[in-house]
Parts: structure tokens; sequence; C-alpha cells
């Protein structure tokens, strides 16, 4: 399946991916892990949307006493609107030992933690604190956070401050590049302080609203 793995392990293997984004609704992983993750958790949402029989589903994730209950009651409901586009990915620096690149993968629309709006709020307080010029990608990123944002960029301004005193304090820390998988716990603590304008969006000349 093109990711150096057998068949058998690599479809595990993408069962707890697909079974940990719907769980906790974001996920950190490389970027060829990341496109085939995205693949099977839009078919499984759409699934779910259609009122497939549950039983039908079943091969295709873990811990379904969670998952399931998840996929019907929370995201079938929240996505009833969407034609697809459940799930969105943000590229991060590459992994320290290997380079390979890395990205958050998130439910769009998630009521836990959108934590690429963290991320890329402490890779802008780091850079901002070196006197360095916001690089096109992280622009990029900062731009669609605050597209559609209420008070967005003040929001935001207030994100990167929260994150110059809880990362950088010590001047040494400015040394080492964000890592999100050590920034989980202390972005999880963290209220989301946005909220989200939904704005109109027509398929199939109707007009639905939907936010991203």
């Amino acid at each position: 399946m093109g990711l150096g793995r057998s068949v058998k392990h690599e479809w595990a293997m993408l069962r707890n991916l697909a079974s940990s984004l719907i769980k906790n609704e974001s996920i950190i992983t490389t970027k060829a892990r990341a496109k085939k993750t995205q693949a099977l958790v839009e078919n499984l949402i759409t699934k779910a949307k259609k009122n497939y029989d549950k039983s039908l589903i079943l091969a295709d994730i873990f811990e379904p006493n969670v998952t399931i209950p998840k996929l019907y009651n929370v995201l079938k409901p929240r996505y009833q609107s969407r034609a697809g586009g459940y799930t969105r990915i943000l590229n991060l620096e590459p992994r320290m030992n290997d380079k390979a690149p890395q990205v958050i993968m998130e439910l769009v629309d998630n009521t836990q933690r959108e934590m690429k709006l963290w991320y890329t709020a402490k890779i802008v307080a780091r850079l901002e604190l070196q006197n360095i010029a916001i690089n096109p990608l992280t622009q990029k990123n900062v731009d669609k956070l605050l597209h559609n944002r209420e008070n967005g960029e003040e929001k935001f301004r207030e994100i990167v401050e929260i994150c110059k005193k809880e990362f950088y304090s010590d001047p040494k820390s400015l040394e080492n590049l964000p890592r999100m998988r050590n920034d989980i716990n202390t972005f999880k603590k963290r209220d989301h302080p946005y909220k989200i304008v939904p704005r109109p969006v027509k398929r199939n000349n109707a007009t639905v609203s939907t936010s991203s």
C-alpha cells in the first residue's frame, strides 16, 4: 500500500489512525499516512451520514464502542450540511529523527482542541521573539485561521502572547523548534477563544451554511 509495511500491518495502522482521529478530533502523523487516513475517515463519515448499517464499518475501525457512537451521534449531525471536506491537514516542521514531513490532521468544526491554532501561534511567537520574519507557509496558515473568524486577529494575538509566556520565558527555549508532540498537553489546557462565523456555500443550486 505504499508506506513500507505489509498490507495487513498498514491496514491496522490506518484503522488505528482513523479511530484516533474520530475519537480525539486531531492527530499528528506523517503526510503520507495522513493522506491515506483522510480518505478512510471521509468515507466513514459519509457512510454514517447515509445511515449505513453499523456492522458494515466495524472492519474499518478500532474501539467501536467509542468510535461508532461518535460517528453516528456526533459527526453525522455536525456534517449533515457538508458534501465533503470533513478533515483538514496542516503541514508542520519535519520530524526530528528522520526529517519525514509531519502534519496535523483534524476534523473541521471540532468541538475539542483545534491544534493548528495553537501550533501556528507558537511558531509566530517564536519568530517574533527572534525578530525573524514570518515565512510564507506560516503566514498562509495564519490567514486561513483568521478567515471568517469573529475578532480573529485580536484573539490570535492573545494566543501568541500566551505562547510566549508558556513556552519561551527562558531565552534558551528559543533555540528549540516547536514540536507538536511535546505541546499537546499544554495546548489542551487552554480554552478555544474563537467563535466560528458560518458562511453560505452554494451546492447543487441550494445555499447551505457551513463553517471552517
